[in-house]
């Protein structure tokens, strides 16, 4: 456990990782809510409230913050150390419940710590601001609970079980919403090994009092472990409806605001093609952040050449809407100083002395006309 511990404050001390943008949303949620009491991702005025991130991180962050300073990652990125070293002590007692064999479990336990202590897949999350590390957290706990649950020898004890985990499961999807496939998981299991695996004590009963039996567990137990998951859940929905007048139970599908443009169409395309992680960055991430090249797109990507120009086509006008050429052409225009805006620069003079003459002298025929009227109305008197 000292070694784990070292080796992931190593992460979080020497080798910090700011480049996820994720990390500086998660960041801004966070400050906002401390200094703002406003849960929103704005980085100005009017600060409008947002959803396209689930609280459990923020708040986590916001809770660091509050303590050690608002801008103090490197706080957040220790304490996640301490967070996934724990983790790995969870892994180790898991693997020592889960070994059948008594003379092993020690074994299997220790070399289940040492698997998790130098494993560098997760360990590498301690040092950015993301939601991976204490979400391995919750997904431990929740396997842990939901095995002491399938454990226990009495009844009362086996339901308390499940109302913990399924909290836990809650708490776990309001840090990263894909946990409720760990959560569907342990769903899925108790309702196999329930219904399908016969219990030793159940073999003398009849056929209709087994599967009674078994249905009412599964049931109860079931239900409990529903309702602790949705209860955690209730909050953030009903917080959304009343500021979106939406259900929205997790974030939106694309983070985005409601009302807001998603390119579905685009997306939709690249899971027809996209299976390698190197085109994710450049195809996927810089989306309405950078330009997109059609170089960066493998030729498989086209099923014909037809295809190929249209994409291109549609993505020679996401690099260069009419915004941004009519503003850069206003740009050049302005700042050039090349000899035709120069020498378009001299008529211009010349037209307004002439025009500013022509003022004059129509000034001066006004100002004779007026003498005249009144040297008229003289004579006439």
């Amino acid at each position: 456990m000292l070694v784990a511990f070292s080796f992931r404050f190593t992460l979080a001390r020497y080798y910090p990782n700011d480049a996820p943008n994720d990390g500086k949303i998660y960041a801004q949620i966070a400050r906002n809510v401390l200094e703002l009491h406003v849960y929103s991702h704005a980085t100005e005025a009017p600060f409008e409230p947002s959803l396209i991130r689930l609280p459990g991180y923020p708040l986590f962050l916001a809770a660091v913050y509050s303590v050690f300073g608002h801008d103090n990652n490197t706080a957040v990125r220790i304490i996640q150390a301490v967070i996934d070293t724990a983790a790995c002590g969870l892994v180790a007692l898991i693997a020592f419940l889960w070994e059948p064999e008594q003379k092993r479990k020690r074994a299997a336990s220790v070399a289940a710590l040492v698997l998790a202590a130098a494993c560098p897949f997760s360990a590498i999350y301690v040092a950015t601001i993301l939601t991976e590390t204490p979400t391995v957290l919750l997904a431990l706990a929740m396997t842990l609970t939901a095995t002491f649950a399938f454990r226990a020898t009495s009844r009362r004890r086996s339901l308390v079980y499940w109302v913990l985990t399924g909290i836990i499961a809650g708490v776990a999807v309001l840090f990263r919403p894909d946990s409720g496939l760990f959560a569907a998981a342990v769903g899925l299991t108790l309702v196999l090994t329930t219904l399908f695996i016969n219990p030793k004590s159940a073999q003398e009963d009849n056929r209709v009092t087994n599967i009674t039996r078994r249905l009412g567990t599964v049931v109860s137990r079931g239900a409990l472990y529903s309702a602790a998951f949705c209860l955690v859940l209730v909050p953030w929905t009903i917080r959304n409806e009343r500021v979106f007048h939406l259900f929205q139970p997790l974030a939106p599908a694309h983070a985005e605001m409601p009302g807001e443009f998603v390119p579905r169409g685009y997306l939709a395309w690249l899971r027809t093609w996209l299976d390698d992680g190197r085109y994710i960055a450049p195809v996927l991430w810089t989306l309405d952040e950078q330009q997109i090249k059609i170089e960066e797109f493998p030729d498989r990507a086209f099923d014909s050449p037809d295809e190929k120009a249209t994409v291109a086509a549609l993505l020679e006008n996401y690099n260069h809407p009419p915004d941004t050429e009519d503003t850069s052409q206003k740009m050049n225009d302005a700042g050039s100083g090349d000899t035709s805006a120069q020498s378009s620069a001299t008529p211009d003079v010349g037209t307004a002395q002439d025009e500013e003459s022509d003022n004059s002298n129509s000034d001066q025929t006004d100002q004779s006309d007026q003498s005249d009227q009144s040297d008229e109305s003289d004579e006439s008197d």
